[in-house]
């Protein structure tokens, strides 16, 4: 006579829990690239006072803004890193926030993302620090 309970029937309930997230994941997941928005594609904010960059990158996150200062990234425009830097040396690189505001997203819908953004802030009274 065996008290405990068999790890089989212990584990199963819980195995079935996770196979169903796993199950739900992976057509969320398939969903989002059947409607054309999964990738690996990033887009962030870099905020100081009443001013606002914005910007897309492919891979890691570029948080170190000495690092997006040194060098451009692929997906930035020469105007627009010429601008970034330029703004972030006249603030002596302090005081900046910088948040993500979407990301796993190909480029057609991070660009739409940064646009849409870039649009918001000017309305809102914002002054954009990324060309026209």
């Amino acid at each position: 006579m065996n008290f405990f309970k068999s790890t089989e029937t212990s584990k199963s309930p819980r195995a079935a829990a996770q196979n169903v997230l796993r199950q739900k994941r992976l057509a969320h997941e398939q969903a989002q690239k059947d409607a054309g928005v999964w990738g690996d594609m990033a887009v962030g904010q870099i905020v100081a006072e009443n001013k606002v960059f914005m910007h897309h990158w492919k891979g890691n996150a570029l948080t170190d803004l000495f690092v997006l200062a040194g060098k451009k990234p692929r997906e930035m425009t020469p105007a627009e890193h010429e601008a970034l830097v330029a703004w972030l040396k006249s603030r002596a690189y302090e005081g900046f926030t910088q948040s993500l505001v979407a990301w796993n997203i190909n480029e057609g819908e991070a660009l739409r993302v940064k646009n849409e953004h870039l649009e918001k802030h000017r309305s809102n009274g914002l002054e954009v620090i990324n060309p026209a």
